[in-house]
């Protein structure tokens, strides 16, 4: 009851413009990097799925493993994008509140086009720093929440997370960063939540408003 197998089909184009260099050294390889691109190819994936609710679980499980082959136009050759995911979510007993907590990776091989890079940040991964800020063919990161209702339809969360990106998946350990945040929630009907996140990187901090929760 808990399993999934899938097979998809995807087709990515990406095109930048108006390209100006932070630094005018002369070197137009960043900029090269950039050049318009269309990649097409399958997937595959296999799930086990235990939570009670996808968008808002409060216990079960996740598991995620898949695949896909790909065709890019910029080089005229084939690359793989790999993916995993471990969720897990547990109620503290007599205590208020549960512990969520995900370990993710996305990792490449061959050629991989500037658009389709694993990178880190935005609203549901690392929030605290802009997405796309880092990106590399490797990726990994983990986090962990602590979700507590406070009064009425208001919660809370508290979350910290870690994570990498590099050209190699043995140098993932190497540059580490990490975030950190907080943020209220508020509950418009059953396993239904508005929230507002603040999250803060080493460098930089974001704030977030989205509908349910972040995985």
């Amino acid at each position: 009851d808990n399993f999934y197998f899938g097979v998809g089909a995807n087709i990515n184009h990406a095109e930048a413009k108006n390209i100006e260099l932070e630094y005018d050294t002369g070197d137009l390889s960043k900029a090269l990097d950039l050049a318009k691109n269309t990649s097409y190819g399958l997937s595959l994936s296999s799930v086990y799925d235990s939570r009670n609710n996808v968008s808002n679980a409060s216990k079960g499980a996740l598991v995620d493993i898949g695949a896909g082959y790909y065709h890019s136009s910029i080089t005229d050759e084939w690359f793989g994008e790999y993916h995993a995911e471990y969720a897990q979510y547990q109620s503290l007993g007599s205590f208020p509140g549960l512990l969520a907590w995900q370990v993710q990776g996305e990792f490449t091989s061959g050629d991989v086009p500037w658009n389709r890079l694993p990178d880190l940040g935005g609203d549901d991964a690392m929030r605290g720093y802009l997405q796309g800020r880092y990106r590399d063919n490797q990726m990994a990161m983990a986090q962990m929440e602590y979700r507590v209702p406070i009064y009425w339809r208001v919660g809370m969360v508290f979350w910290g997370g870690v994570g990498s990106v590099a050209s190699e998946f043995s140098d993932l350990t190497d540059d580490l960063v990490t975030t950190y945040g907080t943020g209220f929630r508020f509950k418009i009907k059953d396993q239904v939540n508005v929230r507002a996140d603040i999250g803060f990187g080493e460098d930089e901090t974001s704030f977030y408003f989205h509908v349910n929760e972040v995985f």
